[in-house]
């Protein structure tokens, strides 16, 4: 039997440092959005069970939304 962890990818950040409008998780990179990269890395490990991803109260539509994506795209969207 897997062992069922749990991973929490922190996810509110701004981008201010960077000089960005746009908050650092949502910008780009080779298409798509830096949390998207970190949830499909994450995604491969078979025994996370549970994703926690705090956000800022504006950016948690966009959030679901990729978290939606990464989890069809991964063939894990109905566990």
């Amino acid at each position: 039997m897997v062992p069922s962890t749990g991973v929490i990818i922190p996810s509110a950040g701004r981008g201010a440092r960077m000089g960005s409008d746009q908050a650092k998780q949502l910008q780009s990179i080779n298409g798509n959005p830096i949390l998207a990269h970190s949830i499909n890395r994450i995604l491969l490990l078979e025994s996370v069970r549970h994703l926690v991803i705090p956000t800022s109260p504006d950016l948690s539509q966009v959030t679901r939304n990729i978290v939606s994506q990464c989890l069809h795209e991964s063939g894990r969207a109905g566990e």
